[in-house]
């Protein structure tokens, strides 16, 4: 009887580690994904500055272009 006990709690300590490892990494996932999501709100300011000035080129192209008429 003790030898099955003295298995179950080896089994619990296992089981207690390895939450304690899935802990950490879903900690460090957390960190990795906030780190993903500043990145991408940075890309999208650069996109919509991007797309201001070739939007402003064009614009100003075409009034170049329509001077000429």
């Amino acid at each position: 009887m003790e030898a099955r006990l003295a298995k179950v709690e080896a089994a619990v300590e296992h089981i207690q580690s390895d939450i304690s490892d899935i802990k950490t990494d879903i900690r460090e996932f957390r960190t990795q994904l906030a780190d993903i999501k500043d990145k991408i709100g940075e890309a999208k300011v650069w996109a919509v500055l991007l797309y201001v000035v070739m939007g402003v080129a064009l614009l100003g192209a075409m009034a170049k272009g329509f001077k000429w008429l």
